[in-house]
């Protein structure tokens, strides 16, 4: 990848970053309050009999492991959007440890169903986890045939101005961030960008200067440094074109910018158009954010 990113990776039992969306989608049905929690890979059953669960803003993490320290670890947002699906083996080396695609995982989540009266959620999943989440046609990869779990989950409170997003529509299909990271502010450089990852081939970042926040309207073209929105196309399973920096002109409004003590969260909209080397435009509307710096 050409950006190195310093991402804000969140434990599995507590999440402080989250996604916007006021949808309730699959938060309706009732379920079983029996957790239960397996999974089979390159043809192995794995049966998990302790489970932790937590629901974090919009975003739920779920973890089941064993006696054997075999664990498979899943973090997605209520509309089954992926962050991470991780299997991991406990046994004192990094031999087995493989995660989803960073980018534009081959990992899904199917018949998601939350239930928000008893705190219980649902879904069956499958798809290939990766030695390298980065490299992933160089690297050594399971195949995760089916799975499922049912589990009850526990809550965590958190104050809102924690639950960071970067959300729109693109050519009028949700985007939803599930992963956020910074990258920017080496050698004395205050401008950053703060991306926005969802499990398409797509991200969005808002590239600001740490020394310069200030609320406003920016119009911006391709050429600006500062106050804008990039659009990159990651595609890792592309040898070919696995990397391109879009040409993208538009409008970002800072609404807010909240000082703290340790980092400041800035908070706004965009609209945007980007267009690709092949001529592909992409419509960008409805954009949000809220994010740390």
């Amino acid at each position: 990848m050409k950006k190195i990113i310093n991402l804000l990776f969140i434990s599995a039992l507590i999440s402080l970053s989250g996604c916007s969306s006021s949808d309730d989608g699959n938060e309706q049905q009732q379920l079983s309050t029996e957790n239960s929690f397996t999974v089979t890979i390159d043809g192995t059953l794995y049966t998990f009999d302790t489970f932790f669960a937590t629901k974090t803003f919009d975003n739920y993490e779920v973890l089941g492991f064993n006696g054997n320290n075999e664990n498979f670890f899943i973090r997605f947002n209520k509309n089954g959007v992926l962050d991470r699906a991780n299997f991991y083996i406990l046994d004192g080396t990094l031999d087995n440890n493989f995660n989803s695609a960073f980018y534009n995982p081959d990992f899904s989540l199917s018949n998601l169903t939350i239930d928000l009266s008893q705190n219980v959620v649902s879904a069956n999943f499958s798809g290939n986890v990766y030695e390298d989440d980065l490299d992933v046609i160089n690297s050594e990869v399971r195949a995760v045939q089916s799975g499922s779990f049912n589990l009850v989950f526990v809550e965590n409170q958190l104050d809102p101005l924690l639950n960071e997003f970067t959300d729109a529509t693109i050519n009028g299909t949700l985007f939803e961030s599930v992963k956020h990271g910074t990258s920017g502010g080496f050698g004395g450089n205050t401008v950053y960008e703060l991306f926005g990852i969802s499990d398409d081939t797509l991200t969005l970042s808002v590239v600001v200067d740490a020394n310069a926040l200030q609320e406003g309207t920016y119009n911006f073209t391709t050429d600006a440094s500062v106050n804008r929105i990039n659009v990159e196309y990651v595609n890792p399973f592309d040898e070919v074109n696995d990397y391109e920096d879009l040409s993208v002109s538009g409008t970002l409004v800072i609404d807010a910018v909240i000082e703290g003590s340790t980092f400041d969260i800035i908070q706004g909209s965009f609209t945007a158009t980007a267009t690709s080397d092949g001529g592909e435009v992409y419509t960008i509307e409805n954009g949000t954010f809220n994010l740390s710096i």
